[in-house]
């Protein structure tokens, strides 16, 4: 894990998370500072004040949940709330029914999975073949979401095991996310 010593402040000097003191021109501390940039060492970049950890926390899963939140608003881009909301009770009927394969009557269907059957009949196919179309575009769905919960809990796992706030800083939450 990449770590670093000092962090600039925007007020002027730097911080040293090594002895949790700022530092500023003519401080002692401040040529060890100079060697440190001097051997190609990078500050992090100007913070109005030194986050704690929890506050680094906090921050940095936020922006994993805006992540998540965007990935997911785009995996379902152009869909209405309203067939969203369908989805789950329209993807286990249809599981079932794929499940069953030939076994599965139509009037067994009509019966059990009203949903499917009434979409069917609107559309005019067979409630078997609308069953199929349905629990193929779910499983896809499903299967983004299982990806994009599995690393956005991962990074957010990660960053609370994290001890030291430059390593909440420095933490790579950014990998592994599902293409949409």
């Amino acid at each position: 894990m990449i770590r670093t010593r000092y962090q600039l402040l925007r007020q002027g000097g730097v911080y040293d998370y090594d002895t949790g003191q700022t530092l500023k021109l003519g401080d002692p501390g401040w040529d060890e500072y100079q060697a440190w940039l001097s051997a190609g060492n990078k500050a992090l970049a100007p913070a109005d004040k030194i986050p704690t950890l929890d506050e680094a926390r906090a921050n940095i899963k936020s922006a994993i949940s805006d992540i998540a939140a965007s990935l997911r608003n785009k995996t379902t881009l152009g869909i209405s709330p309203a067939e969203i909301m369908a989805w789950t009770y329209k993807f286990l009927e249809a599981e079932k029914i794929v499940g069953y394969g030939a076994q599965t009557t139509l009037a067994n269907i009509k019966a059990s999975n009203p949903r499917i059957w009434e979409e069917a009949e609107y559309r005019g196919i067979d409630a078997r073949d609308l069953a199929k179309k349905i629990w193929q575009k779910g499983s896809a769905f499903y299967k983004m979401e299982a990806a994009i919960a599995g690393i956005s809990g991962k990074h957010s796992d990660a960053v609370d095991a994290l001890a030291d706030v430059r390593d909440v800083l420095f933490y790579d939450w950014l990998s592994g996310w599902p293409e949409v």
